[in-house]
């Protein structure tokens, strides 16, 4: 009753049309993008019909296919003599057929007039672009922020009392007496920002560094005096994400050199691929394998990269990555190999909806410390575009591949941690080594791909970059400097 390939265009509006309703500014653009992403769910919303019959429609229509049938066998039956000649059976099988067709067009037609999307959730989209023209974006009208308050406002207070008959005028006290609290502690907090404290303000909130917050803790537990203020340097925290720097962790083992990593498997070892990628990064061709041999190679399983969200104000709201590359050893029962997406600014010239960006899977993470001082860098192998890049019109989705390498060839990239984007999500194709690239997966990854933005513009160093970037802002460990990071798009 309806094409099957309907389906991947129905996902696709609704998706589009989701996404773009979660923007925190709009603009006539954007508005008008969310009115066609509706028009076009409309179009094909019909695919699903057949999943929307109800158990009492369903049962009319086998009771109309019976009577129906029923009818159009008795008017026949007395249609088969003509002029007291038996109709042959050719002419009775004919009118069997076109029985069936009638009998199954009236069954469709009466599920169709029976299924609809008329309900109010479906009926509320159209309006959603009225809707923020008149009192700005949705996600202030959402729920969760009264579902918080409740845990917050109901559900502490209550576990704080002690149940009894005036449980409600406890709930109230402690609530506002923590709310208070905070208040206050705003008010300090402020005064220290502007140079109005004492050191009993910088005590109480715990304006320390990091070392000297231990230290101080260390003094008050033992019960001996604070040292002297001059010592303790005021340290107010900027307000930003906790991690601002890429970082690695969980290291794989100590003192570890290139010469024993001979990266089994794969085509060279390692000494290789970091000449290959010295002489392509920073145009070194001093190097051979008995120089390379004695720097040291320490190996990680863990890169947090810190992502900026989309539409964030002034780049304080983000969230962290956390790409595990394991190698052949398990993280919660499997191997943990992400995939991430490396940004290739060189390129040939050609303009793909992917931009720059080139899907790969993480093989190796490392911090190579060579005569100058760590390098974090990491080995990946790249997956291959289809299409040249670009969108399959019909799936309304990339897709790459994972190609076989043959021996002798680079099949795996050296590259600078800085030019990793983000993790990647990527969907398998069943029965192919190739996968569609989910570019629904958030607002970030949407808007990078249907704004056709080349994120090369943004401050993200390339894999095959021309200018040297000895400097890497990555840390190994915690990064509590307070500096500013380099965030990725």
């Amino acid at each position: 009753m309806y094409s099957t390939g309907q389906s991947p265009a129905y996902g696709r509006a609704f998706a589009h049309f989701s996404l773009v309703a979660q923007y925190r500014a709009h603009t006539d653009e954007t508005l008008g993008y969310l009115d066609q992403y509706l028009y076009e769910f409309h179009q094909y919303k019909d695919v699903f019909k057949p999943f929307r019959i109800s158990k009492k429609t369903r049962k009319a229509a086998a009771t109309l296919k019976a009577s129906k049938t029923k009818e159009l066998g008795e008017k026949h039956k007395a249609e088969n003599l003509v002029d007291g000649i038996q109709a042959t059976q050719a002419q009775i099988r004919n009118r069997l057929q076109d029985d069936g067709r009638e009998v199954t067009t009236a069954v469709d037609d009466f599920i169709a007039a029976e299924t609809h999307f008329s309900f109010v959730k479906i009926h509320l989209l159209a309006h959603y672009a009225y809707g923020i023209r008149r009192s700005g974006e949705l996600v202030q009208q959402s729920t969760e922020y009264s579902e918080l308050m409740h845990s917050i406002q109901q559900k502490h207070p209550y576990s704080r009392s002690n149940r009894g008959v005036d449980f409600e005028q406890q709930m109230l006290d402690d609530y506002n007496r923590i709310h208070c609290f905070r208040i206050r502690r705003l008010t300090l907090l402020q005064l220290a920002r502007e140079d109005h404290y004492t050191p009993e303000i910088q005590r109480v909130l715990g304006l320390y560094r990091e070392k000297d917050r231990n230290r101080v803790s260390r003094y008050l537990c033992e019960g001996n005096p604070l040292p002297e203020p001059d010592t303790l340097p005021l340290f107010i925290p900027s307000g930003q994400s906790e991690l601002t720097r890429r970082r690695v962790r969980s290291r794989t083992a100590q003192n570890s050199y290139v010469r024993n990593d001979p990266l089994l498997g794969y085509n060279y070892p390692l000494s290789e691929y970091i000449i290959r990628f010295y002489e392509r990064q920073f145009g070194r061709t001093d190097l051979t394998t008995e120089s390379v041999h004695g720097w040291q190679a320490h190996s990680f399983k863990v890169l947090d990269i810190p992502v900026a969200m989309f539409q964030s104000y002034g780049g304080q709201d983000s969230v962290v990555h956390s790409i595990r590359c394991t190698g052949d050893e398990k993280y919660r029962g499997k191997v943990r190999n992400d995939y991430v997406w490396v940004n290739c600014a060189k390129s040939n010239g050609i303009q793909s909806d992917l931009g720059t960006l080139v899907p790969g899977r993480m093989v190796k993470l490392y911090t190579i410390i060579d005569e100058d001082g760590k390098k974090l860098v990491a080995l990946v192998k790249l997956l291959h575009p289809e299409n040249g890049g670009n969108v399959d019109p019909r799936m309304g989705l990339i897709r790459v591949t994972d190609r076989d390498c043959r021996p002798n060839s680079e099949d795996l990239h050296m590259v600078l941690v800085k030019s990793i984007w983000s993790v990647a999500h990527l969907i398998p194709i069943p029965a192919t080594r190739s996968f569609y690239v989910n570019s629904t997966i958030d607002l970030k990854m949407f808007n990078s791909f249907y704004s056709r933005k080349d994120c090369a513009q943004e401050d993200i160093p390339a894999l095959y970059c021309d200018s040297g970037c000895s400097e890497d802002d990555s840390t190994e460990g915690e990064t509590s400097d307070g500096s500013d990071g380099d965030f990725p798009g």
